[in-house]
């Protein structure tokens, strides 16, 4: 997962939380399990795209692009049946950008996975040798 419960609460508001993910047991509570399955399946939609460019696995601390893309498609997928204009949209451009970042079109900002890591550059210091050759 690249994004949190408090992602999401933070990007669209307790109140569009509360409306997708009541907890069926305690009204007063959030159904964070259900949550939480939605936020794994969206990042493993944006896995699906990242390998592409073969960016897995993605260190974090995570892009915030990545992070926003992962509550955008949570946030879709949390809503079933009940999805607005809006939260479709949002749900379309995450997909175009991921799109786009398979393309190659796009960057996360970070290396792929396989780029091997800057050399370092190091040398070694030795004493002179001395060779004495007094006595022979």
């Amino acid at each position: 997962m690249y994004a949190t419960v408090a992602d999401i609460s933070a990007q669209y508001g307790e109140d569009l939380l509360y409306s997708l993910a009541r907890d069926p047991e305690d009204p007063q509570l959030l159904d964070e399990p259900r949550i939480v399955r939605n936020l794994e399946a969206a990042a493993a939609e944006i896995d699906g795209y990242l390998t592409a460019r073969n960016l897995l696995p993605i260190k974090q601390p995570y892009p915030p692009l990545l992070r926003r893309l992962n509550v955008d498609i949570a946030v879709q997928l949390l809503s079933g049946d009940r999805k607005t204009d809006e939260r479709d949209d949002r749900y379309k451009a995450a997909v175009r950008i991921l799109e786009a970042i398979a393309a190659g079109r796009m960057s996360l900002g970070i290396a792929a996975a396989d780029e091997p890591a800057q050399r370092a550059e190091f040398q070694v210091a030795t004493p002179p040798k001395r060779f004495d050759l007094r006595g022979f």
